[in-house]
């Protein structure tokens, strides 16, 4: 039987490949995302520091300003390095890439290098092109496809990434290596692989052309594939004799009567956009167009600013061939995002290829607990894994810190149930850093050079000050068996062991700097500000500018309402109840792009606080985030999930790091309140931080990041400059995220390990009594959060507000209260969406007439329930960006009862 043909089910039977010179994707297409929203370009908030190693040598941000440019932007694998890195190529930066030091590219020194060529120069590398300046392709972005994902070969210049075009491999070439030019690169090309298939090619070129530069395609059989482009493109077009694959070379020297048509700065842009249509139009009249693919690409990215950063891991060397001394680069990562326009018949208008993150992470899933130190929880985990820096028992504190004589305390692996809560405020904390008493010139004095240096011997003298005998509390850490889910996760996954809490002071400010990467001048609870909420901008807003999606699980009113953005009714089917559907999203795979568990921190017999704060247990922590564990690596996103557990702030226990104190900037120049000023320049106490996910390898220990500033840090702004990377988000919130180290480079495999635990350690119960919440007084932390619900149900307009309505509450009242509050919440807020209030006004302190108009869902004082809102006219609203992971999209979902129906179902069950 006569075997069948093998034909292409493809409809495209001709390939045109045009390539232009030296422009990066921002720097000739980004701003045509003001032109389809889905291509990932710029928004004008992108910016480049003059000085990559100094935060405050001011910030060039990216314009629309481009023209002609003169001279050549650098764009060497030296300079692009730097432009990538921010900081000089070594002899030994890929030597030591290659065993597992990865600094993932930060983008942020393109204005520097500049600079170094040509004073002003940044302002040409920081700009791009108006899509009116380029006609030609702004036409071909919306007739046909951007792709807006294509990088450059290698970070180097023309000649290696041109190799590459045509050979997938520049022979190890990062540079033009004139002995390579006598004899010819040897590899084989993709002409020859054509004519080896039957299938035929052609090179139209208007001066010599470079795939001369390759010694077989000097072969005599070759020379009739060379084509006069002027005299003979045009007519082969006419005549429909195009072979399948067309390499059209363009002018590469510029003259009076044949400028330049590559693009290559200097040469005038406006050449190559005559070109680009010269060649088009010869297509569009060809009776071959109904099978034609026509491509324009640029061949590496000429020293331009790009935002969006090239892969570094993952990439394969083509033949194991190094690269020349004293770099020997690997051919492992991959060079500058570059323009790529797609062109054919075949394509929809207006295609833009879709962005993808070359990250395997497509949900991130943060759980923050309370007020516990890295050497309290985690410090003696160095004797299972002698690289985290730990403790040894040798570590200690005197009694006095103005007093060597006075004894000394050492640290002990003897933790177990602890009350009551240690100092941890602003006050505090200095003293257990400094020995030394924060007075209101401190930080003033300090801001003027006198910095003090953290000795971190005050932390027995200070807890001696609250109760005599607490330094042994402080003093003492969990030995791994006591907290048996971390000892396995530290074991199978990730442990960071310098990451800093984002300030030296209490809870509330450093869960704001979670989200938002400031707490807007706070250093303690401003009641003030619970009202009207907290105005700065969140990740999840940037999230959802983005496209993509988050996804709040609480068991009492989430601390993410303390954001006044946060409480816009648009928003509330993002707030889940973490008993009712945690696992069932996890389950059914609708998980979204990034999600915040919200801990209980109100301890009760029924529901005991499982949030780690002094005096709860901390089994039920344990507990907790096996629960969370056991429920994500059961789910079908599991391969996708990497799974955070942090800290929000030390609590007063010993830490023996002294956290940095110069070189951070302050987010937003803010000062703190009076007395002392605090200038947000100085991290907190170093805080526990496990990182879970198939992608890390078993025992890996993160230190310190490796950039983007060489002060730069691990701390809880951290977490939204990553979200940021992963996502390929926009901009950054503040100047402190944009400074804050990002830790996606622990997700160090190839491939998704298949031995990770399905369940963890029961944990064992550390206290021998049950609390009792209808006599214990409130935690300050637990007093903000019921301080924060009567601004949920109008108690904010009361005379008891804020301090007389918790002075003497109990945790039962506050478990009540909080419920009875979030449900008023819920219920308003549900009216006032069937009653057509506009989603996306946040709330604020109108009256009752006017709270259907402003998103406001809250009663006024008195906290009546049932009233009606005003009908709001129904208006069309925005519609919100597509998602990027399947979510609940969600209903409000009965979230309305939440922690009054919690307790009864609890109640229920123990009696049955």
């Amino acid at each position: 039987m006569a075997a069948e043909a093998t034909t292409s089910t493809y409809p495209i039977k001709t390939i045109v490949l045009v390539v232009q010179e030296n422009r990066s994707f921002d720097h000739m297409l980004g701003w045509m995302k003001s032109l389809n929203d889905n291509i990932n370009g710029v928004t004008g908030g992108e910016s480049n520091p003059l000085s990559a190693s100094d935060p405050s040598s001011g910030r060039v941000f990216f314009g629309d300003g481009s023209g002609y440019s003169e001279p050549d932007p650098g764009h060497s694998l030296e300079a692009t390095h730097q432009q990538l890195h921010g900081a000089t190529l070594t002899s030994t930066t890929f030597s030591s890439n290659s065993t597992g030091s990865i600094r993932v590219p930060t983008m942020q020194g393109f204005a520097e290098q500049a600079e170094s060529i040509n004073k002003g120069m940044s302002d040409v590398v920081m700009n791009g092109f108006k899509p009116e300046m380029v006609p030609v392709y702004k036409e071909l972005v919306q007739e046909f496809a951007v792709c807006d994902r294509w990088f450059a070969s290698i970070p180097t210049l023309t000649q290696p990434n041109r190799l590459y075009i045509h050979s997938a491999t520049s022979y190890g070439a990062t540079e033009n290596d004139t002995s390579m030019l006598i004899k010819g690169y040897p590899q084989k090309t993709i002409f020859e692989s054509l004519e080896e298939g039957g299938c035929s090619f052609g090179i139209y070129h208007q001066y010599p052309p470079n795939t001369l530069f390759f010694r077989n395609m000097r072969k005599l059989k070759y020379i009739d594939n060379y084509h006069q482009f002027d005299l003979q493109f045009k007519d082969h077009c006419e005549k429909g004799k195009l072979p399948n694959y067309v390499v059209i070379e363009n002018r590469y020297l510029d003259t009076k009567l044949l400028p330049g048509n590559d693009d290559h700065p200097a040469h005038d842009v406006s050449e190559g956009q005559k070109f680009v249509k010269q060649v088009y139009e010869a297509l569009r009249s060809s009776p071959q167009w109904n099978e034609i693919l026509f491509l324009i690409i640029y061949d590496e990215h000429g020293g331009f600013y790009d935002h969006v950063p090239p892969p570094i891991t993952g990439v394969p060397s083509p033949d194991d061939i190094d690269g020349p001394e004293p770099y020997k680069f690997k051919f492992d990562r991959l060079g500058v995002r570059v323009p790529v326009i797609m062109v054919s018949p075949w394509i929809e208008r207006g295609t833009a290829e879709a962005t993808t993150s070359t990250y395997p992470i497509k949900t991130i899933v943060l759980v923050v607990q309370e007020n516990r130190s890295f050497d309290h929880m985690l410090g003696w985990m160095k004797s299972l894994n002698d690289n985290i820096n730990g403790v040894t028992g040798g570590e200690s504190n005197p009694l006095s810190a103005s007093d060597p004589s006075s004894g000394r305390v050492f640290f002990g692996d003897g933790s177990g149930y602890s009350e009551p809560d240690p100092g941890h405020s602003l006050e505090a904390t200095h003293q257990q850093l400094h020995g030394a008493t924060l007075t209101s010139t401190t930080f003033s004095s300090n801001s003027t050079g006198s910095i003090r240096v953290p000795t971190m011997q005050g932390f027995a003298e200070q807890a001696e000050s609250i109760n005599k005998g607490m330094s042994d509390v402080v003093m003492n850490g969990f030995k791994p068996e006591m907290v048996p889910v971390y000892k396995e996760l530290v074991q199978e996954f990730a442990v960071c062991d310098r990451w800093f809490a984002s300030i030296p002071t209490l809870t509330q400010p450093n869960r704001l700097y979670i989200h938002s990467a400031t707490s807007y001048g706070a250093t303690e609870n401003d009641t003030s500000m619970l009202i009207k909420g907290y105005p700065q901008k969140t990740i999840f807003e940037s999230l959802e500018e983005g496209g993509c999606s988050f996804g709040i699980y609480h068991q009492y009113p989430p601390n993410t309402l303390f954001f006044r953005n946060m409480r816009k009714l648009k928003y509330i089917d993002n707030y889940h109840q973490f008993d009712l559907q945690f696992k069932d999203h996890c389950e059914k795979g609708k998980l979204p792009n990034y999600v915040v568990i919200e801990n209980r921190y109100l301890d009760t017999k029924l529901l005991p606080g499982n949030d780690d704060h002094p005096a709860h247990d901390v089994s039920e922590g344990q507990k907790f985030v096996k629960q969370v564990y056991e429920a994500l690596r059961s789910s079908p996103q599991w391969n996708e999930i990497l799974f955070l557990i942090i800290y929000d702030e030390h609590g007063g226990f010993y830490d023996h790091v002294p956290p940095p104190i110069t070189g951070v900037p302050s987010p937003d120049d803010i000062d703190g309140p009076e007395p002392y000023k605090f200038k947000f320049d100085r991290l907190g106490v170093r805080v526990p931080v496990i990182m879970v996910s198939p992608w890390i390898e078993r025992g890996t220990v993160l230190h310190g990041p490796s950039g983007p500033y060489p002060t730069s840090e691990f701390e809880h702004s951290s977490i939204a400059a990553t979200i940021k990377k992963i996502f390929n988000l926009n901009d950054f919130l503040t100047k402190r995220d944009a400074w804050a180290g990002t830790f996606e480079g622990v997700v160090n495999r190839t491939s998704p390990r298949q031995d990770c635990p399905e369940k963890l350690s029961e944990p064992v119960k550390m206290r021998d009594f049950e609390p009792n919440e209808d006599e214990a007084k409130l935690t300050d932390y637990q007093g903000e959060m019921v301080q924060m619900a009567a601004t949920l149900n109008g108690d904010h307009n009361k005379d008891i507000y804020p301090h007389k309505l918790v002075e003497n509450m109990t945790v039962s009242q506050a478990v009540t209260y909080v419920g009875d509050a979030y449900k008023v919440y819920c219920e308003e807020c549900t009216k006032a969406k069937e009653s057509g209030a506009d989603e996306h006004h946040a709330t604020d302190q109108s009256a009752v007439g006017k709270k259907a108009e402003t998103g406001d869902c809250r009663p006024s004082a008195g906290g009546q329930q049932g009233q009606r809102l005003v009908q709001a006219p129904q208006q069309p609203q925005p519609q919100p960006p597509a998602k990027k992971s399947n979510t609940s999209g969600g209903v409000l979902e009965n979230a309305a009862a939440s922690v009054t129906s919690t307790l009864e179902s609890a109640k229920q069950a123990i009696s049955e």
